[in-house]
């Protein structure tokens, strides 16, 4: 998006996995800094703790940590409101997010989804600009061992239990032996319940309401049937833009009722690579008023060798925007190319 697309009003950015692994990169969003310095509101999903911590806890088949000395390097970026709320922050206990939440607060960072007491659980992040309130919601649904604040144990992020459902066809495995079941997924109504009630505490509270969600199965396109049942609800209940991150790689993009519902941004920056990693990320940028969000734009980007974002190049733009397109027609929204990247119908002019 250029700058003169947004050049009035409030600006706002979101983009998805941000994990910092090496010490050796001093600028890791050097490329993308034009981008993120248009925004005054910049959104992430904070992948990782900023910790020395060295013994993860038990259970868990990936931990990951941030040295804080790449701390610097993550604030010089200008994101001033992230979840917390993901499969990996708690994998070095609670020491480990104390330590992240105290240089977040140090460095006026606005946070949601995880913490150590119960007053602060499912608190609000909440920044102030221009004028507008903006707000944010965060969850967790990747719950792995002591992922999750519970009654026994404050200390964690805000679950969004799924239940998982499999229904053989008997019919055809007698013919096609073999043949996998049929999955279905929903969420647990006291969780969906508790983000409601979230949602409708904080809704009267601010002018625009963000709600994140860590969501959905890594490496994949798909988007599962409670992932459509949360990000609507939450529509429904008040949430003007659902952010969704955990695959690493980009979904589709659902309008509904208006909003702009993002199943999966992918990664905006990761330490290392991996077979499941998709190609690209999506970030979302528009203006803010106290009607919600304005001249929404997704901007596809690429990663260099390092997993540092860098623009997308001109050869490579067509088939990113194909892939984005053809995602979200599947969930029966239709988005169009742009000068500054793609947007929902509705918002094209």
């Amino acid at each position: 998006m250029t700058p003169e697309s947004l050049s009035r009003g409030l600006r706002f950015l979101a983009a998805g996995d941000v994990y910092l692994e090496r010490l050796d990169r001093k600028e890791p969003f050097l490329k993308v800094m034009p981008l993120l310095e248009q925004a005054d509101i910049k959104f992430c999903n904070l992948e990782a703790p900023f910790t020395r911590g060295s013994v993860p806890l038990p259970g868990r088949r990936v931990s990951l940590r941030t040295d804080p000395r790449l701390f610097s390097v993550f604030s010089a970026s200008g994101f001033n409101i992230v979840s917390l709320a993901n499969n990996h922050m708690m994998d070095f206990g609670e020491k480990a997010l104390r330590d992240t939440l105290g240089l977040l607060k140090k460095a006026r960072i606005q946070i949601a989804g995880a913490g150590t007491e119960w007053s602060e659980i499912r608190k609000p992040g909440v920044i102030n600009r221009k004028g507008l309130r903006i707000g944010l919601l965060a969850y967790c649904s990747i719950l792995g061992p002591g992922t999750a604040s519970a009654s026994h144990q404050p200390c964690g992020v805000v679950p969004l239990r799924i239940l998982t459902f499999y229904h053989p066809d008997f019919q055809r495995t007698a013919e096609h032996p073999g043949t996998p079941p049929k999955v279905f997924t929903q969420a647990v109504k006291d969780d969906l319940d508790g983000m409601r009630n979230d949602i409708k505490t904080v809704r009267s509270k601010v002018d625009v309401l963000l709600v994140s969600a860590h969501w959905g199965l890594v490496g994949k396109h798909e988007v599962l049937d409670y992932q459509r049942e949360v990000g609507r609800e939450a529509v429904n209940c008040g949430a003007d833009l659902v952010l969704g991150h955990h695959g690493h790689v980009v979904q589709g993009i659902e309008v509904f009722k208006g909003k702009l519902i993002c199943y999966g941004l992918g990664n905006f920056i990761f330490g290392h690579s991996n077979p499941n990693f998709g190609d690209i990320g999506l970030v979302v940028a528009s203006k803010i008023s106290k009607g919600g969000f304005e001249n929404i734009r997704l901007i596809p980007i690429a990663f260099n060798s390092y997993g540092e974002p860098v623009p997308l190049a001109a050869h490579a733009r067509d088939q990113a925007y194909e892939l984005i397109i053809g995602l979200s027609k599947t969930l029966g929204t239709n988005l169009v190319v742009t000068d500054d990247g793609l947007a929902p119908l509705s918002q094209a002019t």
